[in-house]
């Protein structure tokens, strides 16, 4: 009997190495199958109505994926205290942390040198630093700006057209030099005016500008200013005749609830940083997101886009819609020279080309 249960044991052992686990592959970027992501998102606020928001609505398509645990984390509009948060992030036991653009990105810079064995994604970087532990994107701004003014200068009636931005800055200005060529290639007889806020939540301060804009004569303006330039829509929504073009995301949707905005967003030019950020996991999850890489997304790789919603639809004639059509093909097809305003080390280009619109 004792002879018997010896060889039935031993049978046992034999079958039980024979289902081994597989091995983890040895990529080790890569997350196993089925174990519960952490991924932590850090914005200073939502609720912009615009760029963070659109950046968030990304997030929440991530946050509903299965075994994922995800925590949007908001640090607020004091930047001095942004380090605190990525630190106590990078503390926090995430797989994944997310964050970054131009202001924040010193932050998350510093931490990920701290915990090199830490995961970011800067989801649009402006300096990017080559870390072995982040992965970079960005958008490339001149071609959100060339679609924008392209519109804008098909719409205008009156040959003068304006741009407001959050700050007179290089990251900034690179979206106006694209509006620039956008709108000359549409209408080489197209003046614009430029105004700055000096932030991205002073609403009534856009509100003026563009009042003067439309006063002077300009019926169509763009806003690159986040927050304030709800400012731009309140302006335009008071004014018959005229038109605003949202950025970031589709404004008019924004403010489905408020028709008389509605009605004067002629369009919004998009960047696409939720789909970029979901692209992004979905690389992560499967093991090819190339950290210690940076990429750049223009229109071709669908990193940003030009919203065509009602009103732009019943604005335009159809010979109107093929001209801004094959002005998009034009830009896939590479045949602009768009400055890129954030690569220059001075301000020589950008002066000269706003000098050319004056």
């Amino acid at each position: 009997m004792k002879k018997i249960l010896a060889v039935l044991l031993a049978m046992l052992l034999v079958v039980g190495c024979s289902s081994k686990p597989a091995e983890k592959p040895s990529n080790t970027d890569q997350p196993e199958g089925e174990k519960t992501i952490k991924v932590a998102l850090l914005l200073p606020y939502i609720g912009d109505q615009s760029y963070f928001d659109i950046v968030y609505a990304g997030f929440q398509e991530i946050s509903a994926m299965p075994n994922v645990e995800a925590k949007l984390i908001e640090m607020g509009k004091d930047n001095s205290k942004w380090e605190n948060y990525y630190l106590e992030a990078a503390e926090g036991g995430y797989d994944l942390i997310m964050g970054g653009n131009w202001e924040a990105e010193p932050s998350l810079y510093k931490i990920a040198k701290e915990f090199p064995e830490q995961k970011f994604i800067n989801f649009d970087y402006s300096a990017p630093e080559d870390l072995p532990n982040v992965y970079a994107m960005t958008y490339k701004c001149e071609e959100l700006g060339f679609l924008a003014g392209a519109v804008a200068g098909t719409a205008t009636t009156t040959n003068k057209i304006g741009a407001i931005g959050g700050m007179d800055s290089p990251s900034i200005n690179d979206f106006f030099g694209g509006y620039i060529t956008g709108a000359q290639a549409a209408n080489p007889d197209v003046k614009v005016s430029f105004g700055y806020v000096g932030n991205f939540q002073d609403a009534p301060k856009a509100k003026e500008q563009a009042d003067n804009m439309y006063k002077s004569g300009a019926d169509v303006i763009f806003h690159a200013a986040g927050g304030a330039g709800n400012g731009l829509f309140e302006s335009a929504s008071g004014l018959e005749g005229v038109w605003a073009i949202g950025v970031d995301s589709d404004q008019s949707l924004t403010f489905s609830e408020k028709p008389e905005i509605v009605k004067v967003i002629l369009s919004s030019a998009t960047k696409n940083c939720d789909k970029a950020l979901v692209r992004a996991f979905n690389m992560y999850l499967d093991g090819t997101l190339p950290f210690g890489e940076k990429e750049l997304l223009g229109y071709k790789e669908g990193g940003v886009g030009i919203v065509k919603n009602d009103a732009y639809n019943n604005f335009f004639s159809d010979e109107q819609k093929a001209a801004i059509e094959q002005l998009e093909q034009d830009l896939i097809d590479g045949k602009f020279d768009i400055p890129q305003i954030r690569l220059e080390t001075d301000n020589t280009k950008w002066e000269a080309l706003k000098a050319s619109v004056q």
